[in-house]
């Protein structure tokens, strides 16, 4: 065939294109950022899966983006979260983050007062940071893992981060409760005194 005087060239029909998967496997291997979060995501589902069918922790169905959940706690200002921190590492976590940092670190302080009882009642050490030049505190248990371990190592991990935050939940969560309504009864009966 040729086209208006070219030379002649040969004219083929197409027997096959590249088909969706095909696109999507070479659009992830040019991001593997996008792979790192479809990662992320994958897990991170199934550990909201186990906390919500077998511990009724939370009604959530999907993961949030990142590599980290958060869930909700009696009070708003207190969240239980899991997820990997860059150094290699997994954690499980309290935090406390109210807007007003000396609530947080009044609430800390107490409840590292009571250290050895908390970290009892959880089952294993754990670390406390008080966080001074942030407004929020934490107490956090953690395990070497990444997100590129083996499926077998995932696999322990994910029944790790569930353990913990079901052990927060269920044994330390109600000691937070009580100390963080004292030191909110003693906040309010302050402001009554002041005005």
């Amino acid at each position: 065939m040729s086209i208006d005087g070219s030379r002649p060239a040969c004219l083929f029909d197409v027997v096959a294109r590249p088909n969706e998967t095909r696109k999507t496997v070479v659009d992830r291997g040019r991001s593997g950022q996008r792979d790192e979060r479809e990662q992320y995501r994958i897990f991170c589902e199934r550990v909201l899966d186990k906390l919500r069918d077998d511990h009724g922790l939370t009604n959530r169905l999907r993961a949030s983006a990142g590599d980290w959940q958060g869930l909700s706690t009696k009070i708003s200002w207190i969240k239980l979260q899991t997820g990997f921190e860059r150094e290699g590492m997994a954690y499980a976590r309290i935090n406390i983050e109210s807007h007003e940092s000396d609530l947080n670190k009044a609430l800390f302080d107490l409840l590292e007062a009571r250290k050895d009882d908390v970290e009892r009642e959880f089952g294993e050490p754990l670390d406390w940071e008080r966080r001074n030049n942030f407004p929020q505190s934490r107490i956090i248990a953690r395990r070497s893992a990444t997100i590129d371990d083996l499926e077998e190592s995932l696999e322990a991990t994910r029944g790790w981060m569930v353990s913990c935050l079901v052990r927060f939940s269920e044994r330390v969560m109600p000691l937070v409760e009580a100390l963080a309504g004292e030191i909110t009864d003693e906040s309010l009966e302050t402001e009554r005194i002041e005005n």
